[in-house]
């Protein structure tokens, strides 16, 4: 008789109700698009790209920032 203590009915519970959960997904006659296949890449550069746009280097506010004082020192 093999000993219980690995291998027991617990092990094979969650794959039992993964299976019994997971709704069957039909993808017959969709098509897959670029969009859809790299939604998370999508996602990723577009949070970088806004990262960038409100803190990096060229952001927008040290941009103003620098035409206004560009626009200061002409005036003067």
């Amino acid at each position: 008789m093999p000993y219980p203590g690995f291998h027991s009915k617990r092990d094979k519970q969650p794959q039992q109700r993964q299976s019994e959960s997971a709704p069957v997904q039909d993808t017959a006659g969709k098509t897959e698009t670029f969009w859809s296949r790299n939604v998370r890449l999508i996602t990723f550069l577009v949070c970088i790209g806004l990262f960038l746009a409100l803190l990096g280097p060229w952001s927008i506010p040290r941009i103003a920032q620098w035409v206004e004082q560009m626009r200061a020192q002409s005036s003067e």
